[in-house]
């Protein structure tokens, strides 16, 4: 009995010294492309023996847990969230692309810039910093919904004219909710790069992280898997992918 119960109490202690400390990242829900950032993160950290865990919550309330420090951090964001999140520190790596595009269903919509938008009811997500910014710098009104599907379903029902989302997303949405006659813009609004955010409270392992992330970018590990998620999910990768 002695010996069955030392050898349960062995496995047990194996199992938790195999499976390693774990960290709880938040991000946008209904977000395609955090689903590539994710991919590139489980397989940094587990180079330098880390489990993730990912929580999926509203685009704007995952910033903030992060920043609360209820999650460890932010999977991905573009550069400058530091700036208003002052508890968020970035890893000076890119783990993704972010390419902006404009939906629509009004055929002869030409929008190539974003001063093109001027005088369209334009449609896009709560938290997404970069339109935001963009949008409030030239004055332009924009009704910011709380996911990129509801986004699109506005769209199909006419009460936009024109979507702002990323190219990832606003595919995927379409995808999975079956619809049709939602065309995406061929050029791109933007494209921005995108960090990995961590709470301070973590700091003594961010070089850790940067390093992986840094040799994974190397030897074009980044690039590949985002382009193996996008033919798997039959989204065309002749669609701009950063140069990592």
């Amino acid at each position: 009995m002695r010996r069955m119960f030392l050898t349960v109490l062995y496995v047990v202690f194996s199992v938790k010294i195999y499976a390693g400390p774990q960290l709880t990242l938040s991000t946008a829900e209904g977000s395609a492309v955090q689903d590539i950032s994710i991919q590139v993160l489980q397989e940094a950290y587990a180079e330098i023996g880390y489990e993730l865990q990912i929580i999926r919550t509203a685009n704007v309330r995952s910033l903030l847990l992060a920043n609360e420090g209820r999650t460890d951090g932010e999977v991905s964001r573009v550069v400058g969230m530091e700036v208003e999140f002052k508890n968020l520190q970035r890893v000076p790596v890119a783990v993704n692309v972010l390419d902006i595009r404009a939906f629509t269903k009004i055929p002869g919509i030409d929008v190539p810039s974003w001063e093109s938008l001027r005088g369209y009811n334009v449609l896009s997500v709560k938290g997404s910093k970069q339109v935001e910014l963009r949008l409030t710098e030239r004055n332009i009104n924009c009704y910011y919904a709380a996911q990129f599907a509801q986004a699109i379903n506005m769209l199909y029902a006419g009460r936009g004219d024109v979507a702002i989302l990323p190219d990832v997303n606003g595919k995927q949405a379409i995808k999975e909710q079956g619809l049709s006659g939602i065309v995406m813009a061929d050029e791109s609004l933007e494209k921005i790069n995108l960090y990995h955010y961590l709470n301070t409270k973590h700091a003594a392992i961010m070089p850790r992280v940067e390093s992986a992330l840094r040799r994974m970018q190397l030897r074009g590990r980044i690039k590949e898997i985002r382009e193996h998620y996008l033919k798997s999910q039959y989204v065309s990768t002749e669609w701009p992918i950063a140069d990592f």
